[in-house]
């Protein structure tokens, strides 16, 4: 299933709640500057593109914004760029397929931090969460991968790890009084920092069975449990 969101414009994307406006032309700029540089010096770490998206910008909220739906357009698709609106024209020219990325060795996880971070600052945190929940419940009555062969069908708390991490990184490299501290440490930051060891062993296949069984849904105490505990794996590593 693919959703399309509405073009958005600066009354839609305020619906992002606290979220920076993106600009179609700063998104434009730091995409077509990633691709140039994945043209002239490729780069098949996710760690180091997204620290060329995040030098990009300048430290401010909005352009932390617009680089990370940028690196989702480079990782991901260059479609993410429906998230913000209207772009430019000259985006055409720019165009490459896209950079295959890997993170802690694995390439959909690059997908997963790249896709949860750009949903989070076009359309807020609590949206990015359920489209990260709704993928790992679609998976557990699914034969097959969505995202990658090496990605297994089930439930993932792995790669809803790797969904929370760059959810929280969105939102610390948009909030003002964390986004120094954020851009500083994710600018240094290797695959062990945006996506632990212990977050990539957790567990994977689980089924729908094995889901309603275990945790009942996504609304159940034990469940909710299960996310506080890796949420606060990932902030233990870079955010604190």
């Amino acid at each position: 299933m693919r959703i399309l969101l509405p073009k958005a414009n600066m009354t839609d994307q305020t619906l992002a709640g606290d979220m920076p406006i993106l600009d179609p032309t700063t998104v434009a700029r730091i995409y077509c500057g990633l691709t140039e540089q994945q043209r002239t010096s490729p780069e098949p770490l996710f760690a180091h593109q997204l620290q060329r998206a995040i030098a990009a910008a300048d430290q401010s909220r909005e352009q932390h914004g617009a680089a990370l739906v940028a690196l989702s357009m480079l990782v991901v698709s260059p479609s993410v760029d429906e998230l913000v609106g209207e772009m430019p024209e000259t985006i055409d020219s720019c165009k490459i397929p896209v950079a295959s990325t890997t993170l802690n060795g694995r390439k959909d996880w690059s997908a997963h931090w790249s896709m949860s971070a750009a949903l989070t600052v076009a359309t807020g945190s609590q949206f990015a969460a359920a489209m990260g929940e709704w993928k790992e419940l679609s998976d557990s009555v699914s034969r097959r991968p969505d995202l990658a062969n090496k990605d297994p069908s089930g439930f993932s708390f792995a790669d809803l790890a790797a969904d929370r991490a760059g959810l929280l990184a969105a939102r610390h490299l948009t909030d003002p009084a964390q986004l120094a501290n954020a851009r500083r440490r994710l600018l240094q930051a290797d695959d062990e920092q945006l996506m632990p060891e212990a977050a990539a062993q957790l567990e994977e296949g689980i089924s729908n069975a094995e889901f309603l069984r275990r945790f009942g849904s996504t609304d159940d105490p034990r469940y909710i449990a299960k996310i506080k505990r890796i949420d606060d794996a990932l902030r233990s590593v870079w955010l604190d």
